[in-house]
């Protein structure tokens, strides 16, 4: 019954040394294959849903890992997003390091086919998502940008004289782009 709560402290270094190089590498996996392997949850995020979730799973139906190993690995998984969040805060490069970078699926009606590519987006899912944000026609789109998450965002507007503030793409990745993405904005009219 004991042995079920407690733990020494060799195990308790096993379990918070496995949380951190499993960490690192569910990372590193999920920034290798890419965008497509999110579903809307940044790495960090996926990592953490996952990890505890199996964690939870394996504290409650069986005596290994022990509560207090459980325990300590729980307090380290959140210890780690915690870090890893105050760490983007505060440092560019590391939010670039482990952050996947938005990529321009479209510049106002050109459709990218490099990053289209590269993203693993087919015609028919960006499609989809233009009929998801009620785009009539294709004069409508200003820019299609597939974010840090997965997740396809439409900028347009059926008003061709509104001002669209290229700022807003600032941090995308623009590729092969035929208009002067990220160039200065203009005012049309």
């Amino acid at each position: 019954m004991l042995k079920w709560v407690l733990t020494d402290w060799i195990a308790a270094a096993m379990v918070v040394t496995s949380a951190l190089v499993l960490y690192a590498v569910v990372l590193f996996c999920v920034r290798v294959t890419g965008l497509r392997s999110l579903a809307q949850m940044s790495p960090t995020d996926f990592i953490w849903t996952v990890a505890t979730g199996s964690l939870l799973a394996s504290a409650i139906v069986s005596p290994t890992p022990p509560v207090l190993l459980a325990t300590i690995a729980f307090v380290t998984i959140f210890a780690l997003q915690w870090v890893v969040a105050s760490m983007r805060q505060r440092s560019g490069l590391f939010e670039r390091v482990i952050s996947n970078t938005p990529v321009l699926l479209m510049d106002g009606p050109i459709v990218l086919e490099n990053n289209l590519r590269r993203v693993n987006v087919s015609h028919r899912e960006l499609r989809a998502k233009l009929r998801e944000a009620n785009v009539l026609n294709d004069t409508q789109i200003r820019a299609v940008v597939m974010e840090t998450t997965g997740d396809i965002s439409v900028l347009h507007s059926s008003d061709s004289d509104e001002y669209f503030d290229r700022d807003l793409i600032r941090d995308v990745e623009t590729g092969d782009c035929h208009n002067p993405c990220g160039g200065k904005p203009k005012h049309d009219g």
